[in-house]
Parts: C-alpha cells; structure tokens; sequence
C-alpha cells in the first residue's frame, strides 16, 4: 500500500488588514494635511468648550454697606458759650458735631423749661463723613424761678436723621458746659434778680 497523499498545510497568514499608520501612509499628502486640520480644530474647539464651561463667572458686586444708626456715627462736643447778655438774658452755645457717616441735625433741645433754645445755623445742618461742623445755639432765659443756681450735668437732646433712621441723642456735654451754664444762670439771674424774669 503506498503512502497516502497528505493534505498541503497551510500556515496562517495572521491579519491581512493593513494597520493604522500603514493605512494613513498610503492616504495622499493633502488628505493627511485636511484631516490633521480638521483634528487640531476639533480639540481647539474642545479646549475652548472646556475653558469657558469651568470658568468662573464674573464676581459679585460686594453688598451695599448700610448706613450706621445715627447715634453710632455722630459725636457732638461742646466748644463755648459767648455772646452773654444780662439784661436780655440771651447767650450763644457752641457746639461740634462730626460723624463717620453723612447725617443732618435736625434738631437740638435741652431739659429746662425756663430756658427756650432755638438754633441760629441752617436747619437742618448737614455734616459729612470726617468733616466737623459747628452748630450753633441761641438760648434765652425765660425766666430765672425755673432754673437752678448750679447747673449739675446738664445734657442736650439731639435728633438725627440719616439715610437709615431718625434718632434722638442724648449729649452730656460735659463739666465746662455745666461750669459756663451755671456762670451765665448766675449773671443772669443774681439774688436780685431771681424772682422776676429778665427783661424782654
């Protein structure tokens, strides 16, 4: 018996696919500079998308601080007492308001009901931010039974208004205010003079 025929072996040629690169070698030269144009574009494009998706957004505007209450901001001294006149029983208070935030004062008034004040500055006075401003008072002694001989610690009452709110203040000018107004009650109204009020 003679040998029998064998069937050839056939040897696997593996992937007959070209690969990538090898594809891209064959492709012409302005194909590969159009599709490598196109591609750089595409993550241009991609970066661009990214950025402005992670960027922040514009910072907001701090809020508007609120005015202060006018009693925080403001501050009122006292300067002097001139203008002394006995017979009329007149004089003038001055004084100095300055504040950290723009308010006006509207008002000023004191405690004796024997004694009328009445303001001989603008009403109402303006005072800004760190700039002082004087006010200045006229008082007249209506008469001498409603005021004491020693003044003690005497205080004014002071409204305010701001963009905030309306306010009344209470000063206690200090020991020179309540000295300078116990000299001028006792100028004004002596021992002789005290029963009776000073002549218009």
């Amino acid at each position: 018996m003679g040998d029998s025929v064998r069937e050839p072996e056939v040897l696997a040629a593996g992937d007959e696919s070209r690969r990538l690169h090898e594809r891209w070698e064959t492709l012409p030269h302005r194909v590969r500079r159009t599709a490598v144009t196109a591609l750089g574009l595409a993550l241009l494009a991609a970066a661009t998308g990214y950025a402005l998706a992670v960027r922040p957004g514009p910072p907001h505007a701090p809020p508007r601080a609120r005015a202060p209450y006018p009693a925080q901001a403001v501050s009122v001294s006292f300067s002097r007492i001139s203008d002394v006149s006995p017979d009329e029983g007149t004089f003038t208070i001055e004084l100095l308001a300055s504040t950290t935030s723009p308010v006006s004062v509207e008002r000023v008034t004191q405690g004796y009901e024997a004694l009328d004040l009445t303001s001989a500055s603008p009403h109402p006075v303006e005072v800004t931010a760190y700039s002082p401003k004087k006010l200045i008072l006229r008082a007249r002694i209506i008469s001498c039974r409603g005021l004491p001989i020693d003044a003690g610690m005497p205080f004014l009452e002071v409204t305010l208004r701001n963009t905030r709110a309306v306010q009344d203040f209470s000063v206690i000018p200090g020991e020179r205010y309540a000295h300078e107004l116990t000299r001028v009650f006792r100028t004004v109204c002596g021992p002789s003079s005290r029963p009776s009020a000073p002549a218009p």
